[in-house]
């Protein structure tokens, strides 16, 4: 994906309000499947109230992708997991899901 790291640091500096950083905010890792995990909390920032419709590809061992909105008391977070070949599309979806209420990341395209 173009322009990752300034996505990334883009969207950093937006939700970033002097308590959000501390708590949940971004994690990326990888999973025991294996695969990748990309969350970010939602809870305290201007994407508080974000609705996704649940994707669930599941094409193969090393090729599937998941995304939701999950409740995990006490943050709300955006919630993309995939397959270890699926990195690119999952940040790719993330954003996709993300731009349209940040005008921040927009700016980047």
């Amino acid at each position: 994906m173009k322009n990752l790291a300034l996505r990334l640091q883009a969207l950093l500096i937006e939700l970033s309000d002097g308590e959000w950083e501390h708590g949940a905010g971004i994690t990326i890792e990888n999973i025991d499947n294996p695969g990748w995990s990309i969350r970010l909390a939602l809870t305290g920032t201007p994407l508080s109230e974000l609705k996704v419709d649940e994707v669930f590809h599941d094409r193969s061992d090393f090729d599937w992708i998941h995304a939701r909105v999950a409740s995990r008391a006490p943050d709300k977070i955006l919630e993309i997991t995939c397959g270890p070949n699926n990195l690119e599309e999952a940040f790719t979806l993330f954003f996709q899901l993300l731009a349209p209420h940040l005008g921040v990341l927009q700016d980047l395209d």
